[in-house]
């Protein structure tokens, strides 16, 4: 009871489950949701995927047609707002579970493409908060990230598709600086070093890149260094490269 004939459910979820049901009732929904979306998103996040979840049980269709709606324009693609909605609406279509591109309906694979390019520029612009940075890649995964350098090779889904990106020859600084009080003493001393042209991945090795290792790969020995196989097969790690203190601490 919060106060004389007044009683409420004591956790929020609870709250949140029942003003999903109450705004599915009846009138239009998307509208609904994207006004109070555009209010609070923090506020009505939890109610807006109970909302699309319990629209689904009546279709998948209706569900998806709903979150095409309630997606906003890129008026205000800098706004704390917009990427609160599309990470939201990204969301909630991984939680019905995205059809692969091509199997589902047309409304849902240009859905599911529109939501991706605008993560990707989310991913790629300036102004996201870190938090949601993450969950924009989180979820731009789920979805299946089409960017050249993080996913499988097209030729053969096989191998891992890497963005190489050539580094020119040239020489860098390396050690402590003979100031450094805290440098270590293998650390030192400060000294130039000349490394030849080399390439990079663009991106860190993704888990969809990883699986093929993880599926076919890790019982090969040709997938592993002279080392690496060495440590696969149980032999002792060289710690002779350590300091003392590493050595102990290991």
């Amino acid at each position: 009871e919060r106060k004389p004939g007044v009683y409420a459910f004591p956790h929020r979820s609870f709250q949140e489950f029942l003003a999903a049901c109450a705004l599915t009732e009846g009138g239009d929904l998307a509208c609904a949701l994207r006004q109070r979306l555009e209010a609070q998103p923090s506020w009505w996040a939890e109610v807006f995927l109970l909302a699309i979840g319990k629209v689904s049980l009546g279709g998948r269709g209706q569900a998806v047609a709903t979150l095409k709606a309630v997606l906003p324009d890129e008026t205000d693609p800098a706004s704390d707002t917009y990427h609160s909605i599309v990470l939201l609406v990204a969301q909630a279509i991984v939680e019905l579970g995205a059809a692969a591109l091509g199997t589902g309906s047309s409304i849902e694979d240009d859905l599911v493409k529109t939501l991706s390019m605008r993560l990707i520029r989310l991913i790629d612009g300036e102004g996201l908060r870190a938090r949601d940075r993450l969950n924009a890649g989180d979820v731009l995964g789920r979805l299946g990230d089409p960017r050249e350098g993080v996913g499988l090779s097209k030729a053969d889904p096989g191998l891992p598709e890497i963005d190489w990106v050539e580094v020119h020859a040239g020489s860098f600084k390396m050690g402590a600086d003979p100031s450094d009080r805290q440098a270590e003493e293998w650390e030192r001393p400060l000294h130039q070093v000349e490394t030849p042209r080399f390439l990079i991945s663009r991106f860190p090795v993704t888990n969809a890149q990883f699986a093929p290792f993880v599926s076919d790969g890790y019982a090969r020995d040709e997938c592993w260094t002279a080392e690496g196989l060495a440590w696969r097969d149980g032999a002792e790690p060289d710690l002779s490269v350590l300091s003392r203190e590493h050595r102990e601490n290991w």
